[in-house]
């Protein structure tokens, strides 16, 4: 892993004169399916890159000024900022327009099916260029996404240029059959067993917690008293699986689609046996956690 240090803002303290719109727009996970399946049957080539310290490379949209930390030579004074500094409430759209105004001067527009993609024809080839913060992935010919990636590399320094291999937490493996479609295969083991490390949980108990939760029929009136309800400790620890489960529903994971619905909307009150269905639902995925969608 890298080891890196970083000087950000405090957003937190930032008064409202300071910012405007705050969202950093991003390409859907249903689009990124519908490219990777579209690559595979076209037999297109998929790259990506990710943009270093992306935020840094765009200008601010409000003046603004900071006090000096004490790591500075005159800790103390005041510094205006020229750049959008990562921490900073717009930094991430502010990223976004100044990405947006590099690719329009590379001949790009925006697709009609998604604001967040972006589409050009060079040579008889048309390319695509889908963005998610600074993760960009290229769907062209490989002429194509090697020299637009070079143009890339002329406005900002770009790592990880690589054909299609981890994306945003999924595995990528793509399976060139003869005279026939090629295919890809999307994974997300990694992140699944991260994220149950993170959450204290071990290979050695996904066994314990391996039951299916298809249905919700645990959750009846007697479970659903005031004492059976989550502490916020509890709660936010539930908010954060179900957010995890989200994620990995939406990317390639429809076998849990209804048990990650219905613990959705017990989010803001949930209770024990809510809590209880979502280990269930870990336990389910980390025993199919080479479980594929296959696109193509």
């Amino acid at each position: 892993g890298r080891f890196k240090v970083r000087m950000v803002a405090r957003g937190d303290r930032q008064t409202a004169d300071t910012y405007d719109v705050t969202h950093s727009p991003v390409v859907r996970t249903t689009t990124l399916r519908f490219l990777i399946a579209a690559a595979a049957i076209y037999d297109l080539d998929v790259y990506q890159t990710d943009v270093n310290t992306a935020y840094l490379n765009a200008p601010i949209d409000f003046d603004i000024y900071f006090i000096a930390p004490d790591c500075f030579p005159n800790p103390g004074a005041y510094l205006r900022a020229k750049k959008a500094i990562y921490g900073l409430k717009q930094a991430g759209v502010c990223w976004y327009m100044e990405l947006e105004e590099k690719l329009i001067d590379m001949g790009f527009q925006r697709t009609i099916f998604d604001y967040y993609v972006w589409g050009t024809v060079r040579g008889d080839s048309p390319i695509l260029i889908a963005t998610y913060v600074d993760d960009l992935l290229f769907i062209g010919t490989d002429e194509n996404c090697r020299a637009v990636l070079n143009e890339l590399k002329s406005y900002y320094i770009c790592r990880d240029d690589q054909k299609l291999a981890t994306f945003l937490g999924m595995d990528f493996s793509r399976d060139n059959r003869e005279n026939s479609f090629s295919r890809y295969d999307i994974c997300m083991r990694d992140y699944i067993l991260q994220y149950a490390n993170s959450r204290g949980i071990g290979l050695q108990n996904r066994l314990k917690l391996s039951k299916f939760p298809g249905a919700t029929k645990d959750v009846t009136s007697e479970s659903l008293t005031p004492e059976n309800l989550l502490d916020p400790a509890e709660k936010k620890t539930f908010q954060s699986l179900v957010g995890a489960f989200q994620w990995i529903t939406g990317c390639c994971r429809p076998d849990i689609t209804f048990i990650t619905q219905s613990l959705a909307s017990a989010t803001n009150s949930p209770y024990r046996v809510h809590l209880d269905l979502a280990w269930k639902t870990l336990g389910y995925l980390m025993r199919t956690e080479s479980a594929k969608l296959k696109l193509g």
